[in-house]
């Protein structure tokens, strides 16, 4: 069972994002418990180019992970269409994968689609009977609302050979509107309530986001001359969490799943139609406080690269700023805004938002659960 204080991010697996993890402090690593995909094959940021087979995209997926999180726990599962891209009478996508991560000590425990296809539920399967590290059931907000969900429950079970004791629950709803809390909260609730057994589960996690698709959607015109756009968005899973679900739950006599969110970045986010000839990115930076996010964005970072450090030196003049110590993306901005060091790039900007929010999230839940 997860300690209450243990918060999961959901994570693809490309560079900026296990680098993310990875520059965690080391404190702030032993509350982290992640949940990774291994998304479709994409433009790959660490060899600026699109991995030409699936087992080339594989490969570096587990180079990647063994290199910056190694031997720490996490969930692995992988995104549908990738593993649509495999049949019975190919080499199997997840056995590859787990193989070869077995090798790298890595402690993995497999996530399993709910509605996965029997070829690879039954890869899974023989994972589970080597490894015997349970597994998790992935359950989407639409098959959390079907009638037929204890019964796929109870199927996969035993066609894993498993009982609940070594299920790992994971709710993932998505993109929320969390405008009207009370509504979706008591639909949510009277949906957990059909599940059978809820308790009996190894850890119950609930995943869910306010983070816009599009920053367009939040962004305007900025009044300070370093900044070009400014936007803000609240933290609505969080402010939903903290401020109703806890108590909510505990009025019904349901389980309290761990927080579990998709940082700064959107589910739906991806860059297998990217081409970096043909696109050009913006210097952007997301700032994670106790409550929102803080949105600044720049100029095309390939003529104005170099007006990062006069944004830097804006967010850290801000009030809501935490300082240098506060993790290592705010160390970067406070290096950046004295220009000690470069502009850095897009990517790593991403990735500085990332490690923010999780070092953000991780203060939260500890302030949360004493």
């Amino acid at each position: 069972m997860l300690n209450r204080k243990l918060y999961v991010p959901f994570l693809k697996t490309r560079q900026q994002e296990i680098l993310a993890l990875s520059r965690l402090a080391e404190n702030a690593k032993d509350f982290v418990f992640p949940f990774f995909i291994v998304p479709k094959i994409e433009f790959d940021a660490e060899s600026g180019k699109k991995p030409k087979t699936i087992e080339e995209h594989l490969i570096i997926t587990v180079q990647r992970y063994s290199k910056h999180w190694g031997s720490r726990h996490a969930w692995l599962g992988f995104d549908e269409d990738l593993l649509g891209m495999s049949s019975e009478s190919q080499p199997s996508i997840v056995s590859f994968v787990f193989e070869k991560l077995r090798r790298q000590s890595a402690r993995v425990i497999p996530a399993v689609n709910l509605s996965g296809t029997s070829h690879h539920v039954d890869c899974f399967a023989r994972i589970l009977k080597f490894d015997g590290n349970g597994c998790a059931f992935r359950v989407s907000w639409s098959e959390l609302r079907k009638v037929d969900l204890n019964q796929k429950i109870e199927a996969l079970c035993s066609r894993l050979s498993i009982t609940k004791k070594e299920v790992d629950l994971v709710v993932e709803c998505g993109s929320v509107d969390f405008e009207s809390c009370e509504i979706f909260c008591n639909l949510l609730i009277q949906h957990l309530k059909k599940i059978k057994g809820l308790s009996e589960f190894r850890s119950f996690v609930f995943c869910s986001t306010s983070f816009p698709e599009n920053l367009s959607d939040i962004l305007a015109a900025s009044r300070n001359t370093s900044v070009k756009e400014r936007g803000v968005r609240k933290r609505g899973e969080w402010a939903f969490y903290k401020d109703f679900l806890l108590s909510e739950f505990a009025a019904s006599n349901l389980r309290v799943p761990n927080f579990s969110d998709y940082t700064t970045i959107h589910p739906n986010y991806s860059l297998a139609d990217f081409d970096p000839t043909k696109m050009t990115s913006s210097g952007k930076i997301v700032y994670t406080t106790d409550t929102s996010w803080q949105v600044f964005k720049g100029w095309s970072f390939k003529h104005n690269s170099l007006k990062m450090h006069k944004m830097c030196e804006a967010l850290k003049n801000e009030e809501f700023f935490e300082g240098a110590q506060a993790s290592w993306s705010d160390k970067l901005i406070a290096d950046c805004a004295v220009e000690k060091i470069g502009p850095r790039n897009p990517a790593v900007w991403k990735g500085a938002g990332i490690n923010r929010h999780i070092s953000r999230v991780v203060k939260d839940l500890s302030n949360l659960h004493g």
